[in-house]
């Protein structure tokens, strides 16, 4: 960007030797002969430059902090030094004179931040002051009074490869947050475009309201989207509601909007189905007095804006401590601390964030965490496969030693060599040589416990065919006519032990140590087929060829060696190779169908208990989808990027639906049953004043229940309504003058009836009311 203004920087090569005290200043100089049009002569003239050249002389760095970041500066030949300084819009808005600032700021910084723009703002001031308190003075001094200039708007498009990545995460249901610096318009912006944030979900953004010596008012508001439709597309808009709500009554909003045909499509949940965005300085507030919220925030938190470096980090160790696997991608110096928290950090540069992250990608995009993704799954799955392998072929060969113990035999030491050095050694090494799988990412994760159930039924399933056919085998050869039992002489040696017994176990476990192998290698979803493996297949069909050599005709010197004692019946030598064969479709079928389509993928969590699961956000996740009460939502609260846009005018209808009333209500008497009166009355009320805005009157209106019943209501009294109150006030009366007056009219007018109706509630300036009447809810409003 700096180069393409043909502006040139001046730095002197400053000696190890030179005095300290010495200063010189970055000078930087515009291009030269740059031509000016002049409009009055229709021709142009050159600029003489020697007045633009512009010394730093002095520079207060950026920090995630403050925000912002300023230099001093002198023009060649100037009278007065000048202030500039650079950042966020809400944070430099706290500096600058309020006549400096434009009438429709507000509402250009909101468009562009919409639309996912990067926004920083400009200020200025003159100094009058010497050089020596310039090189000493502070920045807080100096940072008052002073003039906006204007905006500076950045385009950081998104990379090709992101929205894809985004898709592919999304459809193997791994969450993604976003954890920026930005404001929270742009950073909203970029999640909706880039998928993170679906368009039919909508965001809740927390925000709070920090006043000294007091607890911190958290805000729950709707946030809108862009080209986004009411109905079936986006519930977000509601965020323009101006009300104080529940989410049920926004609920009721999209259900009562003739869209009953969509209801019945989608569960509850669909509704429920929200996702918070959350600001640095929300978090901190959560943090530090509502620490029973940050799990809530955490686990359907999608965006978090204006995060420090240190926010950052806890926002990672907070998900950590939810029982989520966290991988963390930056590039920053400022994400190095969250790189180190997290299981998986991956650096995007080779700067700072390199060092504190275990993986750097050679691709500054975010596929790089595709390719851990699919490496790690690969990995564990082939650490889970060579594990059970190496067991079952300890199981395996301890479970034909027993056998051949039970006659007093065993194998032969040439047949132990064999088996280690030759068989298990070869597949060990092949086994892990499969890639990861390319393909679709799948959602079900791989097992990450050794000593779960489905491993160990595995391994189980797999040895009790082991001692089938081993035992199958040593019994047909008792079966056989030419049979004669092993019997050791008292002049023979121990270590002659070569018998039909021995060379029936030793052939068929030959075959075993193979069909584990092959069992235990799985391939797709977490890796690549098994014929990608060159190396496993050829060792595979070396191993088993020159088995079945062993088995049929050895060479002499062999069969001396392996001191096999072959039996002369080529029938029961095809019996070992069909009953190995055998074993291999079994042991296959075992582990595909019984194993992981129905254990793994079907009975997997089919009785899994979430309240006594490590992952603390399944039972988190569970509450918030069936809990309709809470958040409170309300728009009384403007956000830093717009805090003087006036709240919309919203129409609202509110239906107040009786039901049967406490006895100690205290408006019981406009409910009391008529003698000569039944059914519904309907009263229209016409509200067209605005609701008053002013904090010091919001007091909510309880109702308690041991009120005297003689009590006669006075609806003379002015209630405004509250700009926050928590979501535990289930029985809270709100309303406004106007409705109070209306009430009282009626109370003294009209019959009392079981059902009444307020309707066509006009618009409210600053928030819609939902009655909270004791027993008695609003539904529904639109």
């Amino acid at each position: 960007m700096f180069e393409s203004t043909k502006w040139t920087i001046e730095e002197t090569d400053i000696s190890d030797n030179s005095k300290f005290n010495m200063i010189f200043p970055t000078v930087f100089k515009p291009p030269q002969n740059r031509i000016k049009s002049n409009l009055n002569l229709n021709e142009t003239d050159l600029i003489d430059d020697s007045n633009y050249e512009i010394g730093i002389i002095r520079e207060f760095p950026f920090s995630s902090s403050l925000q912002r970041m300023g230099v001093i500066i002198r023009k060649l030949g100037g009278r007065h030094f000048e202030y500039y300084c650079k950042g966020s819009p809400e944070m430099v808005l706290n500096f600058v004179s309020p006549d400096t600032i434009p009438d429709n700021f507000h509402d250009v910084l909101e468009s562009y931040t919409q639309e996912g723009y990067r926004v920083i703002a400009l200020a200025h001031r003159e100094l009058r002051m010497s050089y020596l308190k310039v090189q000493k003075v502070q920045r807080e001094v100096i940072e008052k009074d002073l003039k906006f200039m204007g905006l500076i708007v950045l385009e950081n498009r998104l990379k090709t490869d992101t929205t894809p990545c985004i898709k592919i995460l999304n459809d193997a249901s791994i969450r993604i947050i976003m954890v920026t610096g930005d404001n929270m318009l742009t950073a909203l912006s970029v999640a909706r475009d880039c998928g993170i944030v679906a368009q039919g979900q909508s965001v809740i953004a927390v925000n709070c309201d920090l006043e000294t010596n007091s607890v911190p008012k958290l805000y729950f508001t709707m946030t809108t989207a862009k080209g986004s439709n009411l109905i079936n597309k986006d519930l977000s808009l509601l965020s323009n509601s101006a009300s104080i709500a529940s989410l049920d009554t926004i609920e009721s909003q999209v259900i009562t909007n003739n869209v009953q045909n969509d209801v019945q499509n989608h569960p509850q949940s669909f509704y429920n189905n929200y996702r918070f965005a959350v600001t640095g300085k929300a978090w901190s507030a959560v943090r530090d007095h509502y620490p029973e919220l940050v799990p809530r925030l955490v686990t359907r938190g999608s965006v978090f804006a204006r995060m420090s470096p240190d926010q950052k980090q806890q926002l990672i160790q907070e998900l950590q401590n939810l029982g989520y696997y966290v991988g963390m991608c930056g590039d920053g110096a400022n994400d190095c601390g969250a790189l180190k928290a997290a299981h998986t950090g991956i650096s995007l540069s080779d700067a700072e964030s390199s060092v504190a992250s275990p993986f750097t990608s050679k691709n500054p995009n975010i596929t790089c965490v595709l390719n851990v993704i699919r490496e790690g799954r690969a990995a564990l799955v082939t650490s889970f496969g060579i594990f059970k392998y190496m067991a079952a072929y300890s199981l395996c060969q301890f479970i034909s030693v027993m056998i051949l113990y039970s006659i007093e035999s065993n194998l032969t030491d040439i047949e132990f060599l064999y088996i280690d050095l030759f068989i298990i050694s070869i597949f060990a090494f092949f086994f892990g040589r499969t890639e990861a799988y390319e393909g679709k990412l799948v959602s079900e994760t791989p097992l990450n416990s050794l000593i779960s159930f489905t491993p160990v039924l595995s391994l189980f399933l797999q040895l009790i065919l082991v001692v089938f056919f081993q035992v199958l085998s040593f019994e047909h050869l008792k079966l056989q006519d030419w049979y004669v039992p092993f019997n050791i002489s008292e002049d023979a040696h121990k270590d002659d032990v070569g018998c039909y017994e021995n060379y029936a176990i030793f052939t068929i476990s030959s075959f075993q140590y193979i069909i584990l192998a092959i069992v235990f290698s799985k391939g797709k979803p977490y890796r690549k087929s098994i014929f990608t493996n060159y190396g496993l297949i050829i060792a595979t069909i070396g191993v088993t060829a020159f088995s079945v050599f062993l088995a049929f005709c050895p060479v002499g010197f062999l069969a001396e060696e392996f001191e096999l004692v072959i039996p002369k019946d080529v029938i029961f030598r095809l019996f070992l190779m069909a009953y190995a064969f055998v074993n291999f479709i079994i042991s296959l079928l075992v582990e595909i169908f019984i194993v992981d389509y129905l254990v793994f993928k079907k009975l997997r969590f089919k009785f899994h208990k979430i309240e006594k699961s490590k992952r603390k956000y399944l039972v988190i996740e569970r509450d918030m989808d069936r809990d309709t009460k809470w958040p409170i939502l309300t728009s009384n609260y403007r956000s830093a990027a717009s805090p003087l846009t006036p709240a919309p005018q919203v129409p609202a209808e509110i239906v107040i639906e009786t039901e049967t009333p406490d006895p100690n209500f205290v408006l019981k008497s406009l409910l009391q049953d008529s003698d000569t009166l039944s059914g519904t009355a309907v009263s229209e009320y016409n509200l067209s004043n605005k609701v008053s805005d002013s904090s010091n009157q919001t007091t909510p209106y309880h109702l308690a229940n041991n009120i005297d019943q003689s009590y006669t209501p006075d609806f003379s009294s002015e209630y405004n309504t509250p700009s926050r109150f928590s979501s535990q006030t289930e029985d809270a009366f709100l309303t406004t003058s106007d409705l109070l007056s209306d009430l009282n009219n009626h109370y003294h007018h009209q019959p009392p009836h079981h059902h009444r109706t307020l309707s066509k509630f006009a618009s409210l300036n600053e928030r819609r009311l939902p009655l909270g009447f004791n027993g008695y809810r609003s539904s529904p409003m639109r």
